[in-house]
């Protein structure tokens, strides 16, 4: 079954029979097998919709100026056709009428009434042998059932000019606009916040809130993208690309959210509307392969066969990278607009300027531009207001390869390979949540030093 939050209904593809007939779940648990109240069967035995308008045009085209210069553009639509609508289908399985999914917690919290633990974790949810008397109470994971795949628009139009015959410059506008998005979270919470017993505010007292996805997320990337790129060539090629961009989305970010929603009011989500919590706007990145001008054949030679073979073969590579901070919201716990939404949803006020002029790991921002909001209120600060320390990173190897004459093209390749080579700390995003004692340090860290020795080879 499914629990539609648009209209208050459950939806079952098939009706059992009772359970007093069945004996065991799946099972309606009337005593004739009739359906509770706003409890519907589908006609079609189907829960979600069919959609027949998944069209995806490409088009491309390329037109050369002059022996330099060319000019580049296209334009595609692509769908989600298979992993999203897979995963709608897990969350539906194993709920009402049957009895496979059951979901609970504060499981043992000591009370003046219970104040040891009654609860095993070898049966945490004892006396459950048939299913609730109707499906409202229980909560899941659903999801609207006109839910439609996400598809995204892509585009791009650009130049490239040839510095010489290996070198290549290259600039382009790249945007994307993606719709029909997954927002999840908590639906059929209070519309608005208040005193008083939230249900009464929901627009349908009779269910639980509970999880529910809708399709009607959106967002948008525009980048400026520049390279440079030399091509193999007398031992040296390197790439230079540098990204300024900005991604916008509303409450959710990722594939089905997974990087992260931060919605407060689910009924006014473009309210949220800001960049996405995985927007970078600043991208440098700079690589390299240059073969030592050293050994036999090359500029750095002795004329002895054997005495190049011994200094020859050197190579070196590296990687470097630059890039902004992600952003982040600040949040409290706690439902102190007392909606009934148990997702983590609110967010802290902001009463000042959080900038710091000089931000260190202790206190990355100034703590105190942030309050807890007042009771039956949502907060006022945005979603993804602050953004987290950026990245610096250098990656580099050197190798050694010795060709060996038993056969033509055989090597053996010796290398050695450092990721992080310089060991800067790479900070996480602070603690952000206002009710943490650590709130505005950052206490994570990634990416420490690595290195490793390898051999290959090739025949």
């Amino acid at each position: 079954g499914d629990l539609d939050l648009l209209n208050g209904t459950y939806i079952l593809q098939a009706q059992p029979g009772s359970c007093a007939a069945l004996g065991s779940a799946p099972c309606i648990p009337t005593a004739d097998g009739s359906l509770p109240a706003h409890v519907v069967l589908d006609p079609r035995q189907k829960i979600l919709h069919n959609w027949l308008t998944n069209l995806q045009p490409r088009v491309g085209v390329a037109y050369r100026v002059n022996e330099k210069t060319a000019l580049r553009a296209g334009f595609g639509m692509f769908y989600d056709n298979l992993a999203g609508i897979l995963q709608m289908a897990q969350n539906m399985g194993e709920t009402w009428p049957s009895i496979g999914r059951q979901l609970t917690g504060n499981l043992n919290q000591p009370s003046v009434a219970q104040p040891l633990p009654t609860i095993s974790g070898k049966n945490p949810i004892p006396g459950v042998t048939q299913p609730a008397p109707n499906p409202f109470n229980n909560g899941a994971y659903f999801a609207d059932p006109n839910f439609q795949d996400a598809y995204s628009m892509q585009w791009n139009f650009g130049a490239q000019y040839a510095l010489n015959q290996e070198t290549l410059f290259e600039v382009d506008y790249v945007g994307s606009g993606n719709r029909r998005l997954d927002i999840g979270g908590f639906y059929n919470v209070a519309l608005t916040p208040g005193p008083g017993n939230p249900s009464a505010r929901s627009p349908f007292p009779y269910i639980a809130p509970t999880n529910f996805d809708r399709s009607w997320g959106r967002s948008n990337y525009n980048a400026l993208q520049a390279q440079l790129r030399r091509r193999y060539s007398n031992g040296l090629s390197y790439t230079v690309a540098y990204t300024w961009s900005k991604a916008i989305s509303i409450g959710c970010d990722g594939f089905f959210g997974v990087e992260g929603c931060s919605v407060q009011d689910p009924y006014h989500f473009n309210n949220d509307r800001s960049v996405a919590s995985i927007d970078v706007p600043q991208n440098l990145s700079v690589s390299w392969v240059y073969e030592l001008p050293i050994g036999s054949g090359k500029l750095l030679h002795t004329g002895n066969h054997m005495a190049d073979y011994a200094i020859g073969g050197w190579q070196v590579n590296g990687v470097a990278s630059a890039h902004s901070g992600l952003p982040y919201s600040i949040a409290v716990n706690g439902d102190i607009a007392n909606t009934g939404n148990a997702s983590g949803y609110m967010r802290a006020n902001l009463v000042g300027d959080p900038a710091l002029g000089n931000p260190t790991v202790a206190k990355w921002f100034n703590t105190s531009a942030f309050a807890v909001p007042a009771p039956y209120t949502f907060g006022n600060s945005g979603r993804d207001i602050m953004r987290g320390p950026g990245l610096v990173d250098f990656d580099f190897s050197l190798f050694r390869r010795f060709p060996l004459r038993l056969r033509e093209g055989m090597a053996l390749e010796f290398r050695g390979e450092a990721y992080n080579l310089f060991n800067t700390t790479h900070f996480g995003n602070p603690v952000s949540n206002l009710s943490n004692v650590t709130f505005g340090q950052i206490t994570s860290a990634y990416g420490s030093r690595q290195l490793q020795l390898g051999a290959r080879l090739d025949f």
